[in-house]
Protein backbone atom coordinates (compact mmCIF):
# COMPACT_ATOMS: atom_id res chain seq x y z
CA UNK A 1 0.00 0.00 0.00
CA UNK A 2 1.24 3.38 -0.98
CA UNK A 3 0.46 7.33 0.58
CA UNK A 4 -0.79 9.63 -2.52
CA UNK A 5 -0.15 12.80 -2.49
CA UNK A 6 -3.08 14.19 -0.68
CA UNK A 7 -2.41 11.28 1.93
CA UNK A 8 -5.25 8.90 0.66
CA UNK A 9 -4.08 5.10 0.88
CA UNK A 10 -4.00 3.24 -2.68
CA UNK A 11 -2.96 -0.28 -4.00
CA UNK A 12 -1.39 1.26 -7.10
CA UNK A 13 1.81 1.84 -7.51
CA UNK A 14 0.94 3.94 -10.92
CA UNK A 15 0.33 6.57 -8.59
CA UNK A 16 3.02 6.41 -6.75
CA UNK A 17 5.39 6.32 -9.90
CA UNK A 18 3.24 9.40 -11.46
CA UNK A 19 4.03 11.15 -8.44
CA UNK A 20 5.09 14.83 -9.30
CA UNK A 21 5.21 17.90 -7.04
CA UNK A 22 6.89 21.62 -8.11
CA UNK A 23 8.15 23.07 -5.33
CA UNK A 24 9.40 26.86 -4.64
CA UNK A 25 12.49 26.73 -2.25
CA UNK A 26 13.45 29.61 0.30
CA UNK A 27 16.50 29.58 2.10
CA UNK A 28 16.59 31.44 6.03
CA UNK A 29 19.91 33.00 5.72
CA UNK A 30 21.78 34.90 3.01
CA UNK A 31 24.86 32.49 3.70
CA UNK A 32 22.53 29.70 2.60
CA UNK A 33 21.86 29.49 -1.29
CA UNK A 34 19.92 27.24 -2.74
CA UNK A 35 17.40 27.02 -6.48
CA UNK A 36 13.86 29.47 -6.61
CA UNK A 37 12.28 26.21 -7.69
CA UNK A 38 12.80 22.55 -8.49
CA UNK A 39 10.38 19.51 -9.47
CA UNK A 40 10.09 16.66 -7.09
CA UNK A 41 9.53 13.14 -8.57
CA UNK A 42 8.95 9.64 -6.90
CA UNK A 43 12.79 8.40 -8.24
CA UNK A 44 14.11 11.43 -7.15
CA UNK A 45 15.85 14.08 -8.02
CA UNK A 46 19.04 16.30 -6.49
CA UNK A 47 19.49 20.04 -6.53
CA UNK A 48 22.32 22.31 -5.19
CA UNK A 49 22.38 23.82 -1.79
CA UNK A 50 25.35 26.06 -1.80
CA UNK A 51 26.48 26.93 1.65
CA UNK A 52 29.33 29.56 2.29
CA UNK A 53 30.31 30.54 6.17
CA UNK A 54 33.72 32.19 5.16
CA UNK A 55 31.78 35.75 6.19
CA UNK A 56 30.42 34.18 9.46
CA UNK A 57 31.82 35.10 12.41
CA UNK A 58 32.97 32.34 15.24
CA UNK A 59 30.82 30.37 17.00
CA UNK A 60 27.57 28.51 15.86
CA UNK A 61 25.70 29.26 13.17
CA UNK A 62 21.42 27.82 12.08
CA UNK A 63 19.75 28.21 8.97
CA UNK A 64 17.03 26.47 6.78
CA UNK A 65 15.74 25.60 3.29
CA UNK A 66 12.36 25.50 3.11
CA UNK A 67 10.18 24.32 0.72
CA UNK A 68 6.30 24.23 -0.37
CA UNK A 69 4.15 23.18 -2.95
CA UNK A 70 3.67 25.67 -5.62
CA UNK A 71 -0.54 24.62 -5.47
CA UNK A 72 -0.49 24.25 -1.45
CA UNK A 73 1.33 26.81 -0.27
CA UNK A 74 0.47 26.20 3.38
CA UNK A 75 1.80 22.71 3.54
CA UNK A 76 5.55 22.82 3.84
CA UNK A 77 7.30 19.94 2.05
CA UNK A 78 10.64 20.12 2.76
CA UNK A 79 13.48 21.29 5.60
CA UNK A 80 16.46 20.71 5.36
CA UNK A 81 18.59 21.93 8.48
CA UNK A 82 22.46 23.85 7.92
CA UNK A 83 24.27 24.21 11.04
CA UNK A 84 27.92 26.03 11.40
Amino acid sequence: MFRNVDGQVTLYNPDRVAFELRASLAATAEWVVCPEHVVIIHGGRGFNIRVDPTSLPAGAHYAEVQGYDVTRPDRCIIKNTCKY
